[in-house]
């Protein structure tokens, strides 16, 4: 993608969340995240999205504390798309119900994909 608006980031080693999202309409693209939440927060994660109205898309998450990508419990129309997340404490997603989420591919043990939708999301 060229989008000269779209900064992708990698984000390391943060005690809490790597990336918050507060901004309504926001897009989180591309970004990279390894290691944050430190502190193991239940209320932080790689990526925290405390805003309502984006899209979450093709984002890697690994190893960071309590979840990898994680919303919060009162919002709506947050999108999430094509992401991959491993290794992340208790979660590797933690997203409140009633959000558009596409489906979630889990490792078997084979990686076999199991779904063609080219919106899934990877956790392993």
């Amino acid at each position: 993608m060229s989008d000269p608006h779209c900064v992708r980031l990698l984000v390391r080693n943060n005690k809490y969340s790597g990336i918050i999202v507060n901004g309504s309409g926001s897009i989180v693209i591309g970004n990279t995240c390894i290691g944050n939440n430190t502190g193991n927060s239940l209320s932080d994660a790689g990526i925290y999205i405390g805003t309502k109205t984006l899209r979450v898309r093709t984002n890697h998450v690994t190893a960071s504390g309590y979840a990898g990508n994680r919303g919060g419990q009162r919002l709506h129309q947050q999108h999430h798309h094509q992401n991959s997340v491993s290794g992340n404490g208790a979660n590797n997603y933690s997203i409140p119900a009633g959000q558009v989420f596409g489906p979630l591919i889990t490792n078997t043990g084979f990686w076999i994909i199991t779904n063609s939708n080219p919106w899934a999301n990877f956790s392993f």
